[in-house]
């Protein structure tokens, strides 16, 4: 099959127009023609990434996160993005990406870690897909526990009473924490998880009590693997997938 094939099946559930308007997805590097040996699905398509997509014999990689994602003008040799693209490019490895428009798919990141984490009744948190919001029983602090074994990720910190009993909680996976999504979250939950919130809302929620819980942002988006492996496993069950996990960014 050819790699256009994987990238119709991947837009038919995460279309591009989908995407927010600063965005970048869609084939960013490589030739769609050419036949696929085998797909390496990442958050990031890192130097890492691109020796294990040619250590398993695939020519594809697709990610969550656009390499290029403003324009630029110049690309020169050093510049680590541009060293990746060109690696990949002469080595005739295409780069994909499905970003915001695969945070708007209806079981996006978000849905998928809420549902993992024993949420009942989860659905999206935005209208236009984005987020999740479901329904909880839990003390705070079991639900910092189950997240951090969950998501493997050693960064959790949280904001407000512990020992309080969460009844209905929202997430928004990637970069979440600013103020329209602390907004949102606050009209339908009593807690909200997300990543990188601003020092602001953190304060805001310490004065008013408001529960909060900041993960990683590669680790609220590492299944992005899972979701895009089922989807092509499902239609396509001779295709070599692989899933790679770069790992957080910063030190343990």
């Amino acid at each position: 099959m050819k790699i256009k094939e994987i990238i119709a099946e991947i837009e038919k559930i995460a279309p591009p127009d989908t995407a927010l308007s600063y965005d970048n997805p869609g084939l960013l590097v490589g030739d769609d023609e050419k036949e696929c040996t085998g797909v390496l699905v990442t958050v990031d398509a890192t130097k890492d990434a691109l020796s294990e997509a040619k250590k398993n014999g695939c020519n594809m990689i697709l990610s969550h996160h656009p390499i290029i994602f403003t324009p630029r003008k110049n690309f020169l040799p050093g510049d680590y993005k541009c060293d990746v693209i060109a690696e990949a490019y002469l080595s005739g490895t295409a780069i994909y990406a499905a970003h915001t428009n695969m945070d708007a798919y209806k079981e996006n990141m978000a849905v998928r870690v809420l549902k993992e984490s024993g949420v009942k009744n989860v659905t999206t948190l935005f209208e236009n897909g984005f987020g999740a919001q479901g329904d909880v029983n839990m003390r705070f602090s079991e639900i910092r526990k189950k997240f951090q074994n969950i998501l493997d990720d050693g960064s959790v910190f949280t904001v407000g009473d512990e020992s309080r009993v969460i009844k209905r909680i929202a997430m928004v996976n990637g970069a979440g924490g600013d103020d329209e999504c602390f907004t949102k979250a606050k009209q339908v939950a009593d807690l909200y998880v997300s990543s990188e919130f601003r020092h602001h809302i953190l304060l805001e929620a310490k004065e008013t009590n408001y529960a909060l819980m900041s993960v990683g942002h590669y680790a609220s988006e590492k299944s992005f693997n899972d979701i895009v492996y089922d989807i092509l496993k499902c239609h396509f069950d001779t295709l070599k997938l692989v899933k790679y996990y770069e790992g957080n960014p910063f030190n343990d």
